[in-house]
């Protein structure tokens, strides 16, 4: 756990001053009242999410009075929240055009439903080596925001630590629209197909090997908070979001936002490094920062929690689905364990990074395990990877580690709009590849080459090379060594090479000399060792 995150634990009060961020100016666009909305009332009064400006509502006085304004106008309140700055109203378009010109209201969107975006690729990313190395997530958690996670799987047993249930049509566990505690975040059952979903994704960010099932997700280490936020839906609406059954599994903003209202509160007892969110609604192709979601995303920064969210599988070049689009999410597409990208897979310049989402194995209930495709299983890739870095740099906020992720790993470029993205490499981004100088004694008592051991910290799949140039204390260049520099190169898979420094003919009684050498330039490595240095004792050799 960072510094700043102990100092936010201390204080009951943390969650509510950290939602008092200023939101975006722009307004997202009114949602349109239409008779197929699913959660729709009587007559054209549909279900909408009000975001309304913090700014005027910093204190409970004045956040109840907008709250009461915005009341007076609707036909039903239907939800309220403890901190995110939205209320979720029941309103027809007469209504909701009274609203869209009250001062305080930021944003009014439809809460219509969004489906899920449906391990051998943890070698590929770098977190089998990870591992390895004694960085496995252990100590973090991620938080899956799904259809549930089966608790007593193989692979994740023994892992989820916090449960809850957010279902709008009342299919919690108890019946009811909510729940929390032990049994509330069982994966759903009235849906073959989708109820398979939360679990196969918790096992991508965070499942452990066993004796019968030999493959670990990317954070093996982790401990998960399960948060179901699916509920069951049943007619033509399932067909129509390409669901395939009916009843069907589906999510609705508003419970995904009271669903990150709890992690952010449970992240005071759980050092939670992000919440994953494999879920897409309507496509965008800018980002959506009047969205509901947005406060409550910015807050979760703030408390070091990174919001990973599936890019979307519309196969869509200029787009990505809500609320991926919005801008301080971590946006995830997919490609496959060669590199390419997925042909299903949204790019746009709102996506942050790619990793593998193309013919995942992982669990799903009872047990088992099966393989999908989906950004929705590229993104538990990176909600992994986020628990790798708490663990290896704890002292890094969510922001320097997303820095990292973003910035390593092969790049590649998407050949349908040529943008270019990181794909996750999760050992380049938190433990890169090190140039380790030595040091190596020699004689001026005839003209060689004396060799000085340079190393990696590990193998690298690419070449590495490094300037190295001789710098003289007490030795004088071109009279007791060649100055000029060279170039090392590592070939790949190698962790070891030499720099030749050229040793002059010197018959004179000198004494000791020295001359360190500068290691500059490196490619795909680091400098690391004493500020980069080699180091080198001529002898006398007369």
């Amino acid at each position: 756990m960072t510094p700043r995150r102990r100092l936010l634990v201390a204080s009951t009060f943390v969650v509510a001053a950290l939602l008092s961020v200023a939101p975006p100016t722009a307004a997202a666009p009114r949602a349109s009242a239409t008779g197929s909305a699913v959660g729709a009332t009587s007559g054209d009064a549909h279900r909408v999410i009000v975001t309304y400006r913090q700014a005027e509502t910093r204190n409970r006085v004045a956040r109840a009075e907008v709250e009461r304004r915005i009341g007076r106008q609707v036909a039903a309140v239907s939800r309220r929240y403890q901190f995110a700055p939205a209320i979720v109203v029941e309103a027809d378009a007469a209504q909701i055009a009274r609203l869209a010109a009250d001062p305080a209201v930021v944003s009014i969107v439809d809460d219509a439903p969004m489906a899920a975006t449906d391990a051998e690729s943890t070698p590929l990313v770098g977190a089998s080596a990870s591992a390895a190395a004694g960085f496995d997530g252990t100590g973090t958690a991620v938080a899956i925001l799904d259809t549930g996670v089966e608790g007593g799987h193989p692979l994740l047993a023994g892992k989820v630590v916090a449960e809850a249930c957010f279902a709008l049509t009342g299919s919690c566990p108890n019946g009811q629209t909510s729940q929390v505690g032990a049994g509330s975040a069982v994966p759903c059952d009235y849906a073959p197909r989708g109820c398979r979903h939360g679990t196969h994704v918790a096992g991508i960010a965070a499942g452990r090997h066993t004796d019968d099932l030999a493959f670990d997700g990317v954070a093996p280490g982790a401990d998960i908070v399960a948060i179901q936020v699916f509920t069951k839906v049943e007619g033509d609406v399932c067909f129509a979001l390409g669901q395939g059954e009916s009843p069907c599994t589906l999510s609705f903003p508003s419970d995904q936002i009271s669903a990150l209202e709890l992690v952010a509160y449970l992240s005071l007892f759980h050092d939670i490094a992000s919440a994953n969110m494999s879920i897409g609604g309507g496509l965008s192709e800018t980002a959506c920062d009047a969205w509901p979601l947005k406060p409550i995303i910015d807050a979760l920064r703030t408390l070091d929690v990174a919001t990973v969210i599936a890019a979307g599988n519309d196969g869509s070049s200029t787009s990505v689905s809500s609320p991926g689009c919005i801008s301080t999410a971590v946006t995830v597409g997919a490609t496959t364990k060669t590199d390419a990208f997925a042909g299903f897979t949204n790019s746009n310049p709102i996506v942050d990074l790619v990793a593998p989402g193309v013919s995942i194995n992982s669990s799903i209930p009872g047990g088992a395990t099966a393989f999908f495709n989906g950004t929705s299983m590229a993104a538990p890739h990176v909600a992994g990877a986020f628990a790798l870095g708490r663990q290896q740099h704890p002292g890094e906020t969510i922001d320097e580690l997303q820095a990292r992720l973003v910035s390593h790993g092969p790049l590649l470029t998407d050949a349908r709009n040529g943008l270019s993205f990181h794909r996750l490499d999760v050992l380049s981004a938190f433990r890169p590849i090190e140039i380790v100088p030595a040091w190596a004694i020699g004689t001026d008592g005839g003209s060689e080459a004396l060799s000085l051991p340079v190393t990696l910290n590990r193998p690298s799949t690419l070449p590495v090379t490094v300037v190295a140039t001789p710098v003289g204390i007490t030795a004088t260049a071109d009279v007791d060594y060649v100055a000029a520099p060279q170039t090392v190169t590592f070939d790949p898979g190698t962790t070891t090479a030499s720099y030749p420094l050229g040793l002059l003919a010197d018959t004179e009684a000198e004494g000791v000399e020295v001359v360190l050498v500068v290691f500059t330039s490196p490619t795909n490595a680091v400098v690391g060792g004493f500020y980069g240095l080699g180091i080198v004792v001529i002898l006398d050799g007369a």
